[in-house]
């Protein structure tokens, strides 16, 4: 678990929380304005207010920092090509907000 202080409440406090990596949970966070992104065993996002999604459980992304958010966008470039483990898709990926997300 990592222990991090939360945006403030609106009051100028800030609110301690705890984010819950799981899987297999190596890798640097990476983060936007509204999100933080990790390795669980597959691409994940932590929206601040609504919690952990998953944005695909086909791949993996590599050890290191290798989900950028940039420009709106969340960029996943291909790090497992030599790998033994079960993810059979070995791609980049770019990911984009839907419709429903778009504030």
């Amino acid at each position: 678990a990592l222990g991090l202080t939360a945006p403030a409440n609106g009051q100028g406090d800030a609110a301690p929380w705890v984010l819950r990596r799981g899987g297999h949970g190596c890798g640097t966070l990476s983060a936007s304005s509204t999100a933080i992104f990790y390795r669980a065993d597959n691409p994940t996002m932590y929206q601040f207010g609504t919690g952990p999604r998953k944005l695909t459980s086909v791949s993996r992304p590599g050890c290191w920092i290798n989900m950028i958010p940039a420009g709106g966008l969340v960029l996943i470039p291909e790090a497992s090509s030599g790998c033994s483990c079960s993810f059979s898709i070995q791609t980049s990926f770019a990911f984009i907000p839907t419709k429903q997300q778009q504030r």
